[in-house]
């Protein structure tokens, strides 16, 4: 066997950062069989360089061991791994050393073992090692032996003379994601790995158990030296002097003071956000604020906040207030009664500005539960989440899969396009897989569907979100979450590998249980049936039945019809040739739920949908559009200001003449907002007011001008609004 290894070329390895020796960059070594690194699972190049190498290997395991199941194998050439842990293996390994050398020894972590060892560096795996503590462990020969060892446990390479070779066979944990390609090519290469044995499932669920534990008791840990820190630091640096209203000036600020001196915590060194002196009046300033928010809280009944500053809850507290808000629908509503609602959001998210990191240490998924306030709601603080996806990305590791699944969603629906927080909540999902709801799953669908394409297919479509979406079973998932998926896969790149196959059987799922769907899921269904454009009439017909019938019975709000309309305006008369009596039909509940001051978004898609609607009576519904833009138009992001531009072009061209109001009011946003769009996109809203007759409203520069070519889009990719 030496001989064999001594005629074989190892690579330079660079990617174990883990196990490299101090001041060595890479080592000699290679995976054989199934490897796993970040998102990806398959089978290793090395594997298919040297197929007599594994096949060689894998009988010479089997012959000493035939009843060891095993994956993969590493095999290493000189060198000595410093203290790790191999988290992602799944149960004992098996190791062999080979070679002509001296030392070399095995040492593995074992509470009942007679070495002790001192680390120096801390290690956070399923298990926490850290440094400066001592553990005790065994010492193996393993020149020419053969040694069972636990991976998920600390273990190292002594140091040795001569040449040295190590085989360490193995399971990946990662081995139900393999693809059945990778499956063939294992088993052609001589693996005799029983993919479905019920052994190697126990042992995962007690590996998944035993990390869990583990991860709360570091996270308990971790909350009581939080607590003991800030409890030593305000010890040290005596109490903030500042009174806080309490029923009444008489309560004391709960903070130490500021670390740099003076007599006030962080929140109160600033005058505009002091809370009161020791002596003296309230200041004018604060009390037009508290008489503003009494009138707020008074207004909405929510008397419990009236009883203390804003300032005066924690983290915690102001994000389940903003949380609730947002979940009760009192904030991005189309109701007018929203919008206090929504002041006191702002004022929360003021508030929360510069917390986050302590909120993230006592309690990461309050991250999460913040994230899809922000996102549901529609609050856009800019520096607020600037912060809050930069805490995300610190502390995605400690959150459960669900929240992990929550918060990547509700970043990429506000536009995030930071890799590394979906390459964080990647990792962990990978992990929590097997805990994952029907619900996690849409979530995640969503967020990294919607997110950097890089990542749908690894972790979606051919990775462990996708491989539970198979386990589940889509007849488990509810109404809300097949609605969520099949919109999360309508808003795919084109090139996305495996959309269509998904997207097909969650409408066939969808066409057998379309009574079952409320009418807010009905709407999303439709649009997304809008974007993805299925060649199913059938399926299209009977879904847009359902929506109509309910929009009839139920009612709706300006939001969702709009995305009705637009759903049924965005397919080809070649699906849909009954496009504009459908829109007909939905005019006089649009027409209703225009009177409760929708927001620009709504209004906008409500108008772009009308010019596929040829009735006479959408005039009305038009002008009522018209009104509620010409007030509302600056929030309108540019990409809908160039669609919206678009849209008063083709309905001109019906007989329906926009207000030069509303067309002005475009054309100065979209000025103003020029550098939000990407190059050659602006020549799109100049020729709609060349048609519209006001050429001379927009200005091009070169770089608005259109591109010469344009990458291939899926059919129905086309959106009015961004994600």
């Amino acid at each position: 066997m030496v001989r064999v290894l001594e005629a074989v070329h190892f690579p330079m390895n660079k990617t174990r950062k883990n196990v490299l020796p101090d001041g060595v960059e890479a080592v000699h070594g290679m995976v054989l069989g199934l490897y796993a690194f970040a998102y990806n699972i398959g089978y290793s190049d090395a594997s298919k360089k040297n197929p007599n190498l594994v096949r060689l290997l894998s009988a010479f395991c089997r012959a000493a061991h035939p009843d060891f199941e095993f994956t993969s194998i590493q095999v290493n050439k000189n060198y000595a791994a410093r203290p790790h842990v191999d988290k992602n293996n799944l149960g004992n390994s098996f190791i062999i050393g080979l070679g002509n050398y001296k030392g070399g020894e095995l040492w593995a972590h074992d509470d009942e073992g007679d070495v002790p060892v001192d680390l120096t560096e801390s290690i956070r795996s399923m298990l926490h090692y850290r440094a400066g503590v001592t553990y005790r462990g065994r010492t193996f020969d393993i020149n020419c032996r053969w040694q069972s060892f636990d991976g998920n446990r600390l273990h190292f390479a002594r140091p040795f003379e001569g040449t040295r070779y190590s085989l360490v066979f193995y399971t990946c944990d990662r081995f139900q994601q393999a693809s059945e390609g990778v499956r063939r090519a294992m088993c052609s290469a001589g693996f005799t790995f029983k993919w479905s044995s019920m052994r190697l499932q126990d042992a995962l669920s007690a590996k998944n158990e035993e990390r869990k534990r583990c991860r709360d008791e570091f996270e308990t840990e971790q909350k009581a030296l939080f607590r003991e820190e800030r409890r030593r630091e305000k010890e040290e640096l005596g109490p903030c002097m500042a009174r806080t209203w309490n029923k009444g000036w008489g309560g004391d600020c709960t903070n130490p003071k500021h670390a740099d001196g003076g007599d006030f915590c962080q929140q109160h060194l600033k005058v505009w956000r002091t809370h009161g002196r020791v002596d003296g009046p309230v200041p004018e300033k604060k009390r037009a604020e508290m008489l503003k928010w009494q009138k707020i809280h008074v207004g909405k009944g929510m008397q419990a906040l009236l009883l203390r500053e804003l300032s005066e809850l924690s983290p915690s507290q102001a994000i389940g207030v903003l949380h609730s808000l947002v979940r009760w629908e009192l904030v991005n509503s189309e109701r007018h009664q929203g919008n206090a609602a929504a002041d006191l959001c702002w004022s929360l998210a003021r508030e929360l500005k510069g917390k986050l990191r302590n909120a993230g240490r006592e309690n990461p998924e309050d991250l999460a539960l913040l994230a899809m306030a922000l996102s549901s709601g529609k609050i856009h603080h800019e520096e607020l989440w600037l912060e809050l996806t930069t805490n995300l990305e610190m502390e995605m590791h400690r959150m459960s899969g669900s929240a992990a699944s929550q918060a990547a969603y509700a970043a990429s629906k506000s536009g995030h396009r930071g890799i590394k927080l979906y390459e964080n909540a990647g990792r962990l999902l990978g992990e929590e897989a097997s805990k994952l709801s029907a619900m996690d799953c849409a979530y995640a669908a969503g967020a990294f569907l919607r997110g950097p394409g890089s990542l749908a297919e690894q972790v979606v479509l051919r990775g462990a979100v996708g491989a539970r979406i198979l386990e589940l079973g889509l007849p488990s998932f509810d109404a809300q979450a097949l609605a969520m998926v099949l919109d999360a896969l309508s808003r795919a790149a084109p090139s996305t590998w495996g959309v269509e196959t998904l997207a097909s059987s969650v409408l066939e799922e969808v066409h057998g249980r379309a009574d079952e769907l409320s009418l807010d899921e009905l709407a999303l269904v439709v649009r997304s049936l809008g974007y993805l454009q299925p060649q199913t009439p059938q399926v299209l017909h009977n879904v847009l039945d359902h929506a109509l019938r309910a929009a009839k019975d139920q009612g709706g709000s300006a939001r969702t019809l709009a995305m009705l309309c637009q759903g049924i305006a965005m397919q080809p008369s070649s699906l849909l040739l009954d496009a504009s009596e459908r829109l007909e039909a939905l005019l006089p509940e649009v027409q209703k739920a225009l009177q409760e001051k929708p927001t620009a978004e709504s209004a906008a898609q409500i108008l772009w949908s009308l010019s596929r609607c040829t009735s006479s009576s959408r005039k009305g519904v038009f002008a009522a559009c018209d009104e509620v833009l010409v007030a509302r138009a600056a929030e309108l992001p540019a990409s809908l200001l160039v669609r919206l531009a678009e849209a008063l072009a083709a309905a001109s061209r019906t007989g329906v003449t926009p207000s030069k109001a509303l067309i002005n009011k475009v054309s100065h946003h979209l000025d103003m907002k020029r550098y939000d769009l990407p190059p050659g996109k602006l020549w799109r809203a100049a020729r709609a007011f060349e048609v519209l007759g006001v050429p001379q409203n927009i200005s091009l520069e070169e770089r608005d001008q259109p591109a010469s070519a344009k990458p291939p889009r899926r059919q129905g990719s086309q959106k009015l609004e961004p994600a």
